[in-house]
């Protein structure tokens, strides 16, 4: 995995802190299994997203490389009397992202950790090596396995409907909105930053929901492209967030966010580009 930056908190309070912090349990993982979370703002809104393990004596956090600097000073703005410390291990290791196997094969280097994960909605497996193991770690692995190329793996997590920083994430954007609810949020969990607003969300229906968006257009739509419905054909009703062809769905398909009221599967909406793109919602995968 290229561009991911990578955390430590370390410290007796460590547990406490983090618990305080995200929206998920850290119930949710172990040595041996990643969960995902989101950390928010006092209005609901994300500060971020990202992975977190449990190692011996730290807990791992792997996040998007653009929220390397936010996310470590949205963390250390709320240490302050705890004996917690966050230390930015970016450097010092690299993740290699095995999926569609079962098992973990036997490698001529050992992994620091080997953590079950989901990345792109598909069931698979972390392998972090030490900054330096990588290019042999990974050469010892494309002799068997082969290496999907960063636009490959785009594609398979726009059809997986997962959702990514600076793209479908973003401090305008709360996670119930992007479909995060059942992989991000425990909502019996205790207290954290922003939780009032993820409860009272859980029993009503936010103003706009990330969808997949199945296109007629020969080509993938530009992200950012407005979309239309036949009740509002002036005043737009959601945009496009990311985009590709998909050799899956044999047609252009896109992830975005459409308002309440033309979120329901099978509605029709419109894109312009520049002649009309007809556009057909459903739900995330």
């Amino acid at each position: 995995l290229s561009h991911r930056a990578e955390f430590h908190l370390t410290g007796a309070d460590r547990e406490r802190f983090l618990n305080g912090q995200i929206t998920q349990s850290l119930r949710a993982a172990s040595s041996r299994k990643a969960a995902y979370a989101c950390a928010l703002d006092a209005r609901g809104k994300m500060s971020g997203d990202f992975f977190f393990s449990i190692l011996p004596d730290a807990i791992r956090i792997d996040a998007d490389a653009d929220l390397r600097e936010s996310l470590a000073a949205r963390f250390e703005r709320y240490i302050i009397a705890d004996d917690v410390e966050l230390t930015d291990r970016s450097h010092d290791f690299s993740v290699l992202h095995l999926f569609g196997v079962n098992d973990v094969p036997a490698l001529p280097i050992e992994p620091v950790a080997v953590v079950e994960n989901s990345r792109i909605g598909i069931a698979g497996w972390d392998l972090v090596f030490l900054a330096g193991h990588f290019a042999a770690a990974l050469e010892a692995l494309a002799a068997t396995y082969p290496v999907v190329s960063d636009k490959v793996a785009e594609i398979l997590r726009i059809e997986h409907g997962i959702a990514r920083w600076g793209a479908e994430l973003s401090p305008d954007v709360l996670p119930v909105e992007a479909g995060l609810a059942a992989r991000a949020i425990d909502y019996e969990k205790g207290c954290y930053l922003g939780q009032e607003i993820i409860s009272r969300l859980k029993l009503g229906n936010p103003a706009k929901s990330l969808c997949l968006l199945i296109t007629d257009a020969p080509e993938p739509l530009l992200p950012g492209t407005e979309l239309f419905s036949s009740a509002s054909p002036e005043k737009p009703v959601g945009s496009i967030t990311s985009s590709t062809w998909s050799f899956r769905f044999d047609k252009s398909i896109a992830l975005g966010y459409v308002k309440r009221g033309v979120e329901q599967p099978g509605t029709i909406l419109t894109a312009h580009s520049p002649a009309p793109i007809t556009i057909n919602v459903q739900a995330l995968p």
